[in-house]
Parts: C-alpha cells; structure tokens; sequence
C-alpha cells in the first residue's frame, strides 16, 4: 500500500478513503445537518412572523376608543 499523496499519481491504485467524495462523515452531514438547519430556518421564520404580526382588530378596537 502506497501513501494517500503518492495515490494521485499511481494509477492503479484504489482511491483512498480520504479522497472518497462519499465518505461517512459527509453522509452523516447531509442526514443531520440538512434537517437541523430546515427546522431552524423554519422556527425562526414563525418566531419572526408571531413577533411582528399585528391583528386588524386591534386597529379597529383602538379607533373606537378614539371615537
């Protein structure tokens, strides 16, 4: 076995587990990451909209009063 620099050069050698696109480590970035940033984008999305909502009603309560 060959060292994982000398295996660009080296043809018929395996490609090394370090220079594998698909390794465990990615796969388990794109199965837990994914999901973690998704439901974090949409937590914060509905955060932000329950923060600034304002209901018409309480325009309509407010122009009474002002009567």
């Amino acid at each position: 076995m060959v060292n994982c620099t000398e295996c660009l050069d080296c043809i018929e050698c395996r490609v090394c587990p370090e220079q594998s696109m698909f390794s465990i480590l990615t796969v388990c970035k794109v199965l837990f990451f994914t999901p973690i940033v998704f439901l974090g984008g949409l937590v914060t999305s509905v955060a932000y909209d329950y923060v600034t909502f304002k209901e018409d009603d309480e325009k309509k309560v407010d122009d009474k009063k002002s009567d």
